[in-house]
């Protein structure tokens, strides 16, 4: 019990300052690039109104983390790629855009855990590798219905990942998509000729393989 609120207690504090941070770099994604977002007369209100929204999702995905490793190494691999999964999903549902200056950063960090966790470093360069191409094709067959930050997001993933889980991942994040792009054009929320975000499916499809895995 107790090990349990103290568990509680270290994810409210990271929760609080990742969303902390995360808000204000959003933010400052959204002023340094206002031409490349969808809505940025939006912009100023949803920076106004994520950090409680941001706070909550990272809290219980962050305590669950705690709750479901034990290996230092491999909570700390858990809450990164957690933590920016759900700020690309936050840009992209928010404003149809995934910035360079979060992705580049996170797939850095892929290959950096990869190194020092001693797994096939070859393998997940392979895997970053060929699910970039495997998307870069689907996005000429789509006619750009998969966009350039998803074909990026995917392969950062796989840099994380290696072989073995990025499959799975590009599999379930296309499934989820799917399933979210059907709900909202049967209920008129989503036109076909609209741009749909597809970067929330695979975030998610990779933070579900991380934790339950």
């Amino acid at each position: 019990m107790q090990l349990t609120i103290c568990e509680g207690a270290i994810a409210i504090v990271l929760a609080a300052g990742g969303a902390i941070f995360g808000t204000w770099w959003i933010a400052q994604s959204y002023e340094r690039c206002p031409k490349i977002l969808s809505h940025a007369g939006n912009a100023p209100k949803q920076d106004k109104s994520r950090g409680i929204r941001l706070a909550a999702v990272l809290w219980s995905l962050f305590f669950f983390t705690l709750l479901r490793f034990d290996d230092c190494l491999t909570v700390l691999s858990a809450l990164v790629l957690i933590y920016f999964c759900v700020l690309f999903t936050f840009t992209d549902i928010e404003q149809r855009v995934l910035f360079d200056r979060m992705v580049i950063p996170f797939a850095l960090l892929g290959l950096f855990f990869s190194i020092v966790s001693g797994a096939e470093v070859l393998d997940h360069l392979g895997a970053a590798t060929a699910s970039g191409l495997a998307f870069l094709l689907l996005a000429v067959l789509t006619r750009g219905g998969i966009g350039g930050g998803d074909i990026k997001l995917v392969a950062a993933i796989a840099l994380w990942t290696g072989s073995d889980q990025a499959l799975s991942i590009a599999l379930g994040g296309i499934i989820l998509s799917g399933l979210a792009a059907l709900c909202l054009l049967a209920s008129r929320r989503l036109n076909r000729s609209d741009y749909f975000p597809y970067a929330p499916g695979f975030a998610i499809a990779a933070i579900l393989v991380t934790l339950l895995g």
